[in-house]
């Protein structure tokens, strides 16, 4: 069988076209160079032309059979006299202009009535690569290249799928060394199909060396094109031609179906993990991670522009992320990133257990996250001392060589009330001139020193009381770099005890609220440029021009100090995915949001 085997393709209603043998008289003394056939059937004109070696004779017509037809009864049949010089020529002039990157599928279907011989009808396409709109050069597919050709049969040709040849041997494609379209594609990524007397897609019979033509009759059914957003069946009949088009809704890359549903809890065992994807320009790849391995889906639709990704997996109890991305054609990359879970329990949640109890390992880690995030993206401090370019940020940092390798205490340590050393080391690529420390926004009086001025420490003892605490380090040298670290410790007689949560895993009501509160007003006046004051924040950048007003915000703990699962969930949900989005463009819901929150992904 021809190379991957599809279905038929698609009918509409019969053409009323008048079925004529086109062509010349097999017995005739003498075949003119170029002898154009009466009647047209929806484009398709039938020619029949002279090898470059010499002329010849050669028939082609719609007929009943051979043999039977994938679409309806009948097919276009070709039959090429004994010399097989003739070149048959059935040719299509309706798709001048379409850009050769547009197409994404192309099937045809032959049926070789002449054994001995791997000669089979083969496809033309004229291209133009000057912008001129004529022709200069055409890809040749031959079945043969691709895969045996079996007489009696009907095969199916995916030539998309195959290699083709130049016959002016462009990007290296010739007839000994055939090629995928992408590698001409590379050497001309603007050419596009031109129309000529002969057309821009054309059926052939005859001429091209390798095989022999010799008495040789062969039919061509069911040829499927589809470009852009258009896809174009033909099948031919012995009354002439059925064709059917149907348009493809476009559109940019986007995602639908998420499964399992974002923020949704599955039972543990088999998961189905999955997505659909829709562009308007051919889709070229889908891929899918889950907490960061790569799956193998499954990838099917019912064309290039609608795809399904698929693929099932046992999973244990736990907290699972997919992030699935797609590219096309046209270049485009598109990303989504949505989480579930995995419980027995169907009201556990990614935050809090089913009856209210807060996941404390997966609430503080949100937390840091968002909090690091933002300083970086609002202020350019590092949270672990090391230049985050993967990450945007509004302020001018030009970290350069500078590097902070140790920080004491470590980031979000507990220690014991009493002397705490506070230090930090840091190497630069030039002499460093400045190093400060602060704790709480207040400057430090400390000691720096160090085997060299590229390679210091800056250090100093507090006795310091049970709470919460914050440090900065910042670090200059003699070229102008300069990098801010920000980190944070609790200090208390309880070794469990963290920044939102006491020793014995309670949230700390006081402490979320603020941390809350402030994200939410910094996410609200950068995104939107709504104050939680109704003043104007020059020391906060925003993407907005206008200044409005606070909006209310709603309580995350009750009058007694507990805390409301589904509005801290909510507040962090919506934190969580506008962040990946303003900062990745990684959507929550496979959907484009750049028309409601800014993104700094390109």
């Amino acid at each position: 069988m021809g190379i991957g085997a599809r279905g038929n393709a698609g009918r509409a209603g019969l053409a009323c076209v008048v079925a004529l043998v086109l062509g010349l008289a097999m017995g005739a003394a003498w075949a003119p160079r170029s002898a154009l056939a009466q009647v047209s059937s929806d484009g398709w004109e039938f020619t029949l032309l002279a090898c470059p070696a010499g002329g010849g004779y050669g028939t082609g017509g719609f007929e009943n059979g051979p043999g039977v037809p994938l679409n309806g009864s009948g097919s276009f049949v070709f039959s090429t006299a004994s010399d097989g010089l003739a070149w048959l020529q059935l040719h299509q002039g309706g798709l001048d202009g379409v850009p050769l990157a547009s197409l994404h599928n192309l099937t045809y279907s032959t049926f070789v009535v002449t054994g001995g011989t791997q000669a089979a009808p083969y496809l033309m396409l004229q291209v133009d690569l000057n912008d001129d709109g004529l022709p200069d050069d055409q890809l040749v597919y031959l079945p043969h290249l691709n895969d045996t050709v079996v007489p009696i049969e009907w095969q199916t040709w995916d030539a998309l799928e195959g290699v083709w040849w130049s016959l002016n041997g462009r990007a290296g494609m010739t007839q000994a060394n055939p090629q995928p379209l992408s590698v001409y594609l590379d050497a001309y990524p603007n050419a596009t199909l031109a129309n000529d007397d002969t057309g821009a897609l054309v059926v052939a019979a005859g001429c091209l060396s390798g095989v022999s033509w010799s008495s040789w009759q062969g039919a061509v059914d069911a040829l499927s094109i589809a470009y852009s957003t258009t896809t174009i069946a033909w099948d031919f009949e012995s009354t002439g031609v059925v064709t059917s088009r149907r348009g493809i809704p476009g559109g940019p890359l986007t995602f639908t179906n998420l499964t399992p549903a974002p923020w949704s809890t599955v039972a543990p065992g088999e998961v189905t993990v999955a997505v659909n994807v829709r562009s308007s320009s051919p889709i070229t790849r889908v891929t899918m991670t889950l907490n960061g391995q790569e799956l193998a889906p499954e990838i099917a639709g019912p064309n290039a522009f609608q795809l399904s990704a698929f693929t099932g997996i046992r999973l244990q109890p736990g907290l699972y992320q997919v992030l699935a991305t797609a590219e096309d054609r046209s270049g485009q990359t598109f990303r989504t990133m949505w989480q579930f879970v995995v419980s027995n329990n169907p009201n556990d949640s990614w935050w809090f257990l089913a009856d209210g109890t807060p996941r404390r390992a997966e609430v503080e880690a949100t937390l840091r996250s968002l909090v690091e995030a933002f300083r970086w993206h609002l202020y350019g401090e590092s949270w672990d001392g090391f230049y985050h370019g993967e990450m945007p940020t509004h302020a001018q940092v030009s970290a350069g060589s500078i590097r902070f390798d140790a920080l004491a205490p470590s980031r979000y340590a507990t220690l014991s009330p009493g002397p705490v050393r506070i230090a930090a080391h840091v190497t630069s690529g030039a002499p460093i001139t400045s190093f400060q420390l602060w704790l709480n926004g207040q400057p430090l009086d400390t000691e720096v020193g160090g085997p060299s001025d590229t390679d210091q420490t800056a250090f100093t003892e507090r006795t310091l009381a049970a709470g919460s605490y914050a440090v900065s380090a910042r670090v200059q040298n003699a070229r102008g770099e300069a990098l801010t670290v920000t980190w944070g410790f609790v200090v208390s007689p309880l070794a469990a005890e963290g920044h939102w949560f006491t020793a014995d895993g309670r949230m700390k009501a006081d402490t979320v609220s603020r941390s809350l509160k402030a994200l939410v007003e910094a996410f609200r006046w950068h995104f939107y440029g709504q104050s939680w004051d109704g003043r104007p924040h020059p020391e906060l950048p925003t993407h907005a021009t206008v200044v409005t007003g606070p909006q209310p915000i709603d309580p995350w703990f009750s009058a007694d100090g507990r805390p409301i699962p589904q509005n801290i969930s909510a507040t962090l949900r919506s934190l969580v995915e506008a962040f990946r989005w303003h900062f990745w463009g990684y959507s929550w819901d496979g959907q484009q949001h750049s028309t409601d929150i800014p993104t700094h992904a390109e």
